[in-house]
């Protein structure tokens, strides 16, 4: 039989007739008693379902015959390696475990289409929620709209481009509310080193008064300030001798001492090395 050709008539004609442009899905045989007619509407209402993956303009049920199936093993710690990507705002990591998955579903069998949609539902669902930290208003919100755009997605193309879309926009807020966050405490760090520049303030002291480890608070601090924590706590150190010297008439190593120096004489060298005079030529410059 040229099924090809019969189901060109049979589009053709309806299109003719009717000005019906439809898609077509075929049972593996024809019914010729009445007791296979509901055998055979169940085979092509299967074959509709599954041309989820084929985006077909029709789609035979023996194509897909013995492919299909109730339940089909995932990657192991799936979720976990999604929350851990999205934790690390590893955005290119995250869109790789989506193409790999979705590979996975079409590989060799396939997955009801139902269930793979809501596979990712709970996925993402689970993501929102297990990802530390992330306050975000309109999470809720998100999350429904997405469950809604996945359960109207009519081929895994579909999907593919909703989820990478939704992977992106969970990506952009996170990166936002650690913005947020962070500058929220650079200028917490900030405050505590102006209040505090007489005392030991190293990179180490202040990362751990605001619990973070030495390296990222280094880099969350150079990303926001736009100089490395050494350098902005010089500038700083030497802001304050300036305006000692010009205000004041304290002796010079009690400035050093007021700036977090110990030794006096280091404190000249850097003064001089950062502003052409010692202590005492700026004073007498600038009092």
């Amino acid at each position: 039989v040229d099924t090809d050709s019969i189901i060109s008539s049979a589009k053709n004609a309806l299109f003719s007739d009717y000005g019906l442009d439809c898609r077509l899905f075929i049972s593996e045989y024809l019914p010729h008693k009445e007791n296979n007619i509901t055998f055979a509407y169940s085979q092509a209402k299967t074959a509709k379902e599954f041309n989820f993956y084929f985006n077909k303009n029709y789609l035979l049920f023996s194509a897909i015959k013995n492919r299909y199936v109730s339940v089909l093993r995932l990657p192991e710690n799936l979720e976990n390696k999604f929350v851990n990507s999205f934790s690390l705002r590893d955005k290119k990591n995250t869109k790789e475990l989506l193409d790999a998955l979705l590979t996975q579903l079409t590989k060799e069998k396939l997955l009801y289409p139902s269930i793979v949609k809501e596979k990712f539902k709970y996925l993402f669902s689970n993501i929102l929620s297990n990802i530390r930290n992330l306050f975000w208003e309109n999470k809720d919100l998100f999350l429904q709209e997405l469950c809604a755009q996945i359960d109207s997605s009519q081929y895994i193309h579909d999907l593919n481009y909703t989820l990478q879309s939704a992977s992106d926009k969970i990506s952009t807020v996170i990166s936002e509310i650690d913005n947020n966050a962070n500058s929220h405490i650079v200028q917490s760090s900030i405050s505590y080193i102006m209040s505090n520049l007489s005392n030991d303030i190293s990179l180490e002291t202040v990362a751990n008064k605001f619990s973070f480890s030495s390296n990222y608070f280094s880099k969350i601090f150079k990303d926001t300030t736009g100089m490395s924590y050494i350098e902005f706590l010089l500038q700083q150190r030497i802001e304050k001798a300036k305006q000692l010297l010009e205000k004041t008439n304290l002796k010079i190593y009690s400035v050093s001492l007021q700036v977090g120096y110990d030794n006096v004489g280091y404190f000249i060298r850097i003064f001089k090395k950062r502003t052409g005079l010692s202590p005492e030529e700026y004073r007498r410059l600038y009092k």
